[in-house]
């Protein structure tokens, strides 16, 4: 690991800390119900939810989130983020070793690094990730143009790195980002946080979709 890694961590001594930060990130000014919009809860310290004390609803910080579900402690979410953002040659079977988990999780946890990337670009450029016309019209047949080349780049860039590429645009997405980002990509760590603890009904179908 580099120094700038174990810098980032050490503001994070413990769970708890994660955790709080986390919780800054989701709701910087304060608890907001995700049904009715109160902002007072009571926390469930066995459970780690936070229980909104009008309706009753139990959140977690994760819940509705890219992060939906997550058994893994917030410390490894932390690390991953940060990692895979600042370093250039990243994979699942490197982060697998790293922190000591199968695989299979490692491999889930950068296909949700890379959806937040692809949140983070669209954001960056002010378009959405998708751009779906009905009618070609002469704009749009530019700028499919340059996606085409671009995907082009962005494959061969990827291959040389990869052994193999299963799911295409999200490893189009990692490129497209890493252009974008460049020399900035230590200040994007935090926005890339953001991305991945929102609340959005899209990342949850996001998570329906990858669970197995």
């Amino acid at each position: 690991m580099t120094a700038c890694i174990t810098e980032f961590m050490s503001q994070f001594p413990d769970e708890a800390a994660s955790r709080q930060y986390m919780f800054q990130l989701r709701w910087p000014d304060g608890f907001c119900c995700t049904r009715c919009g109160h902002d007072a809860a009571s926390y469930i310290t066995t459970r780690d939810l936070y229980e909104c004390v009008y309706c009753k609803t139990q959140i977690s910080i994760t819940s509705n989130t890219l992060l939906h579900r997550t058994k893994l402690p917030m410390s490894y979410w932390l690390f991953v983020f940060y990692w895979f953002t600042t370093e250039q040659d990243c994979s699942a079977r490197k982060l697998s070793a790293l922190l000591s988990i199968h695989y299979r999780t490692a491999l889930r946890m950068v296909h949700i690094v890379r959806e937040a990337m692809r949140d983070w670009n669209g954001a960056a450029t002010g378009m959405p990730p998708a751009l779906v016309c009905d009618e070609p019209l002469p704009q749009m047949m530019v700028v499919q143009d340059a996606v085409n080349r671009l995907g082009v780049r962005a494959r061969r860039v990827m291959a040389s790195q990869y052994r193999r590429i299963r799911y295409w645009q999200r490893y189009v997405d990692e490129f497209i980002f890493r252009k974008q980002a460049g020399v900035w990509r230590f200040e994007v760590v935090e926005p890339m946080l953001y991305h991945a603890v929102a609340f959005s009904s899209a990342k949850l179908c996001f998570w329906r979709c990858n669970a197995r």
